[in-house]
């Protein structure tokens, strides 16, 4: 279950990352679904990072795993943030 857990929230944030690129800043209801999306990705790096430590704590990866999962999720979730605090100046 767990690793189907951490497999849909990957999808789900590689979709809602997808999404958000797909809307442009020079309209208002595309910006606030763009903001919206990127966010809800931001959710979902915190979601699977839970899970990934979750997955560490009942032995299911290594702590080696968990530490190199953890950075390339914290990454993602860093680099989103950045992304949404920029559109949100624009």
């Amino acid at each position: 279950m767990m690793v189907k857990d951490i497999y849909k929230l990957s999808k789900e944030i590689v979709t809602k990352l997808i999404a958000a690129n797909d809307y442009m800043l020079n309209d208002e209801e595309q910006r606030s679904l763009r903001l919206r999306y990127q966010l809800e990705a931001v959710t979902a790096c915190k979601n699977l990072l839970f899970l990934v430590e979750q997955a560490y704590e009942e032995s299911y990866i290594s702590s080696g795993s968990c530490v190199y999962w953890t950075q390339l999720i914290s990454d993602v979730k860093n680099m989103t943030l950045a992304w949404h605090k920029k559109d949100k100046q624009r």
